[in-house]
């Protein structure tokens, strides 16, 4: 009975000091957020035609599915008069749709496919989903680094 009673205590124990070791240091998810500009450069400053674009994705059914208004929120920024934040849900659903293929569409009709590459973090103290790619189109999108991070697509309208 000693035996049994003395290895419940190492297991819990062990367990115990074992959990101890995560950091309670987690920072908050990553942000991006992703502006877009017609290929001759000139902003989107259209408001009725910028509060139009939305993401679309093929469900696993083959549905063409609507993102979330709240998973790609359009805001004013600067210096892009809207830039839309994708919210860390859109980056967990990347990441588990395998694919992370949206069809872009601005004023209602499709402009481009945006495939978002993500990745985990293994930082201890950040273990989120980050963008690890943005291709829009098939051509790479670099980010651009300031007070958080903007993607700028180039769109045919």
């Amino acid at each position: 009975m000693n035996t049994l009673k003395a290895l419940v205590t190492v297991v819990v124990l062990a367990f115990l000091l074992g959990s101890c070791e995560k950091p309670d240091c987690q920072a908050p998810p990553p942000s991006y957020s992703f502006a877009f500009v017609d290929t001759l450069g000139q902003l989107l400053t259209d408001t009725s035609l910028a509060r139009s674009v939305k993401l679309t994705y093929a469900a696993a059914s083959g549905t063409q599915m609507d993102v979330k208004e709240n998973d790609f929120k359009v805001h004013s920024s600067s210096p892009y008069p809207y830039t839309y934040e994708a919210s860390y849900k859109l980056l967990v659903h990347a990441a588990e749709q395998g694919k992370g293929d949206y069809t872009v569409e601005i004023g209602g009709k499709p402009r481009g496919m945006l495939h978002l590459k993500t990745y985990v973090n293994r930082n201890p103290c950040n273990g989120w989903y980050d963008l690890a790619e943005v291709r829009y189109n098939d051509k790479a999108v670099s980010p651009m680094i300031g007070n958080g991070v903007t993607y700028v697509v180039l769109v045919n309208l």
